[in-house]
């Protein structure tokens, strides 16, 4: 196996041979090299203390100096904002420029004497200076002469980074931003064509109102998506620097199809001195199309450029969409109370109270930041709080789909005399928000509307209205019945014609449920527990839903004249109310009593297709739809308690004889069909 391990340690050294043969410059002696560390070019050099840079390449020469904290701008061979972008990459590059080799001197095919790209940094009064000239035989970097300051030139290479950083044109190293300001910046906006008229909108309190066409509320979400997509215009070629003013007719700047004009805040609010009380100010011209998809433009006291055309969707932007499209700008206000009134129909009034803690005497303290919610027309009655609680968040989220013609009158919309009135109380401030809705539009599939305080017509979804509209039960709490079994102290069941009676006797701790006898001396005592199981049903009893408030059409409801009803009269613990001539209880000063309380209910027999029994309460002037079969509840209680109707026993039902029987024998007279026995008599 000897000539194995031969032929294995030949290609070993075959490729070592090949490694020295491509690496002989980089394993030279330590007179021309320096080896074992990367070296940074310029180990002292920060960016942020450059103060001014040249740059010379095939392109031409360029100079930029620093403006302000962060800024550049280009000085040669025109005058003009740098892009940050450009400048940056070459600082970047020069800090953490290293060299990846150092020579003793420069060998004519680095090409340093007639360089490809020369760049010089100050530093104050420090100066740092770059010529780069070929590419390295591995084309991995290129060779460049380092000067710092008056030390000698070093010959070094270094990564051909920095020379793709400065291998630029000069519209390369201009910033080619339309704008130099932010959109959280501006206070004004002015847009102005011949086609569209002009748009004035300027901030107030941190909202945007429209002045012009009209005074009007703006979207600011619209508006800063208009004022982001004009300030991200970019150049995509500068034409003309210089323009003459013969020249902007060519590029259709002469009178432009859209001016553009945005103003900043002013430096200092207050200020006297007009350059202080002065913002920024910019002003935009978009003019002609150009080639290849482009659009000819200006910035006030600056050069022709080129931008793409997408921009002319945004500046053909129609002022209604935008505008504020809420009828009401504020949603997160609290309101206190709601007045909902149809012309033609009941008004709904619901007003909002905070519960107070049990011994507070204060304003603040309440048991739930939540309001409870109640009716106060057309009945008095605990309202379902998530039902207002989502009234009150559609009505404050209102949006329109569009906005009514101008210039007509309120009755062309019918809000001379609106179809419905919906006011809102705010609770902080006691402002109210009035709608006004009119008439259907002519598809039938949006309604008009308007605030009390505008006088703009909102075109507002005809679904959105109707659910600002709900019947007044819709918004009426489902609770039907509230008390305690125990506190029931009788129970009367009418069914079928027939009236049963139920009394609770004894003291608290040995209470006792008996049935009235009609004409008996006594009454008869009846298992506890089916009252018990009864009552459990009943005491609790919710709405599933509210059929209507129109007790003459019961019988169309569900309940038919003759429906089963059962009373029951209950003691209830209550607030005990001020006397006559005194205020208010404090909270903690209150004392509860107790009062009796009768109810009545009629309840439907069958159930509807939707599976819901109709029951009316005495007092609540509604037909209910409930999922306990009340009716049948009531039978059972009847049936347990020996209290149901006799049933009359029906009469059997003939039978027919068997098929192959014999007739019946027909049944003769007595003597009929005998023969007389002898000798008697004829």
């Amino acid at each position: 196996m000897r000539w194995v391990t031969t032929v294995v340690l030949l290609v070993v050294l075959a490729g070592l041979g090949v490694y020295i043969a491509f690496n002989k410059e980089s394993l030279s002696s330590e007179a021309t090299l320096n080896t074992g560390r990367e070296k940074r070019v310029f180990s002292a050099f920060k960016p942020a203390d450059a103060s001014k840079i040249g740059v010379t390449n095939a392109k031409g020469a360029f100079s930029f100096e620093k403006s302000g904290e962060t800024g550049w701008k280009m000085t040669a061979p025109r005058t003009g904002a740098a892009d940050l972008a450009a400048i940056d990459a070459i600082l970047s590059d020069l800090e953490f420029l290293e060299a990846r080799r150092s020579f003793d001197a420069a060998e004519p095919s680095f090409e340093l004497e007639s360089p490809r790209a020369t760049v010089v940094v100050e530093s104050g009064a420090a100066k740092r200076t770059i010529a780069i000239g070929a590419a390295d035989a591995m084309q991995g970097g290129v060779y460049a002469k380092v000067t710092e300051g008056d030390g000698p030139a070093r010959v070094v290479r270094i990564e051909k980074r920095l020379f793709e950083a400065l291998d630029k044109d000069a519209s390369q190293f201009r910033d080619k931003k339309l704008s130099t300001l932010a959109a959280w910046q501006i206070e004004k906006l002015t847009i102005e064509s011949p086609a569209g008229g002009k748009i004035l909108a300027e901030k107030e309190g941190g909202n945007w109102i429209f002045k012009e066409p009209f005074v009007a509320r703006g979207d600011s979400e619209k508006i800063r998506e208009l004022q982001n997509s004009i300030l991200g215009v970019q150049a995509v070629e500068f034409v003309n620097d210089a323009p003459a003013a013969a020249d902007l007719a060519t590029y259709g700047l002469d009178a432009p199809r859209w001016t553009v004009t945005f103003e900043g805040a002013p430096k200092e609010i207050g200020a006297t001195d007009p350059a202080k009380a002065a913002g920024p100010v910019e002003t935009f011209r978009f003019g002609a199309e150009a080639p290849n998809d482009a659009l000819y433009a200006s910035k006030q006291g600056g050069g022709v450029i080129t931008v793409s055309d997408a921009v002319v969707s945004t500046l053909k932007t129609e002022f209604d969409s935008l505008r504020d499209h809420r009828l009401f700008s504020r949603p997160a206000e609290t309101l206190s109370r709601i007045e909902i009134a149809p012309k033609d129909g009941k008004k709904t009034v619901l007003v909002a109270e905070k519960k107070k803690k049990e011994g507070a005497d204060d304003d603040h303290s309440f048991s739930s930041p939540e309001p409870e919610w109640k009716l106060e027309e057309p009945s008095a009655a605990p309202a379902d709080r998530d039902k207002v609680a989502e009234l009150a968040r559609k009505f404050k989220e209102l949006k329109a789909d569009s906005f009514a013609p101008r210039g007509k009158d309120l009755a062309s919309f019918g809000l001379a005399e609106p179809s419905l009135t919906i006011a809102a109380t705010l609770e902080t401030g006691g402002e109210t928000w009035t709608l006004l809705v009119g008439s259907p539009t002519e598809d039938g599939a949006s309604r008009y509307a308007k605030t009390a305080v505008e006088d703009h017509v909102y075109v507002v979804p005809k679904d959105a209205v109707a659910a600002l509209e709900p019947a007044w039960y819709a918004l009426r709490d489902k609770k039907l019945l509230d008390f305690l079994a125990a506190d029931a102290q009788a129970v009367t069941v009418t069914r079928d014609g027939v009236t049963t009676e139920y009394v609770q006797k004894g003291t608290d701790a040995s209470k006792e449920w008996f049935k009235k006898a009609a004409g008996a001396d006594t009454d008869a005592k009846i298992d506890r527990t089916e009252m018990t199981s009864f009552l459990a049903k009943f005491s609790t009893l919710r709405a599933d839903s509210f059929a209507g408030d129109d007790l003459a059409k019961t019988a169309e409801l569900g309940l038919p004249a003759d429906a089963p009803s059962v009373v029951v009269k209950y003691s209830k613990e209550v607030d005990e109310p001020p006397k006559e001539g005194e205020t208010a209880t404090p909270v903690s000063e209150k004392k509860k009593v107790k009062v009796e309380e009768t109810k009545t209910l009629r309840v439907a027999p069958a159930a509807g297709a939707d599976g819901t029994y109709a029951v009316v309460v005495e007092g609540l002037d509604l037909v209910a739809r409930v999922r306990t079969d009340v009716a049948a509840a009531a039978a059972t209680l009847l049936e347990k308690t020996g209290a149901a109707p006799e049933k009359k026993p029906e009469p059997p039902a003939p039978q027919e004889p068997p098929k192959d029987a014999a007739p019946p024998e027909e049944k003769k007279p007595d003597g009929a069909g005998t023969t007389p026995p002898a000798g008697g008599d004829r």
